[in-house]
């Protein structure tokens, strides 16, 4: 049976703290994945330094992850999130080529996934995302069921997630 861990991404936001998912015997993260795929590349450099500050500071340390900044897709979510739901901030998220999935949990505590290029009106149909969209569903899936059972659950403080091993892993 496959495994992946959950950890520790991102803590030090006032209002966010940041899970990710590193595959059983993976060198990255998935989000640490995504994030270096694009952060030196000159066409995405600029979209995903946008939406890193997004994360960490505009939901991170300040607002929170409020349920309308994130975008459904079916047990997982993905990021940025509707134009819509950020017009009276300094991002512009229309047009936004890349999406990054993730699992909001709370206001307080989002497992950030993998991602990529969303290059068709369907991210199924994008080269780049369809296979980050199944995956990322059956993390989420994997983790609803871990937190169903009580073989995880959120911290007392409401920002961390905790479990009975020193390790979060999970069965896929």
């Amino acid at each position: 049976m496959r495994t992946f861990g959950v950890e520790k991404w991102d803590d030090e936001g006032r209002e966010v703290t940041y899970y990710t998912v590193r595959k059983d015997g993976a060198q990255e993260t998935e989000t640490d994945k995504f994030f270096l795929k694009f952060e030196h590349d000159p066409h995405y450099r600029s979209s995903v330094q946008e939406l890193a500050a997004f994360i960490l500071d505009a939901m991170g340390d300040n607002l929170g992850a409020k349920e309308e900044f994130f975008r459904f897709e079916n047990s997982a979510s993905a990021l940025p999130p509707p134009p819509r739901s950020v017009r009276n901030l300094s991002f512009n998220f229309e047009g936004y080529p890349l999406r990054l999935y993730c699992m909001r949990l709370s206001n307080k505590l989002v497992i950030l996934m993998n991602g990529g290029i969303k290059s068709s009106q369907a991210a199924q149909d994008s080269k780049d995302l369809s296979m980050k969209l199944i995956e990322a569903n059956a993390f989420a899936k994997a983790i609803d069921k871990a937190l169903w059972q009580k073989n995880l659950w959120i911290g007392v403080n409401g920002r961390t997630l905790e479990s009975d091993d020193e390790e979060i892993l999970i069965d896929l």
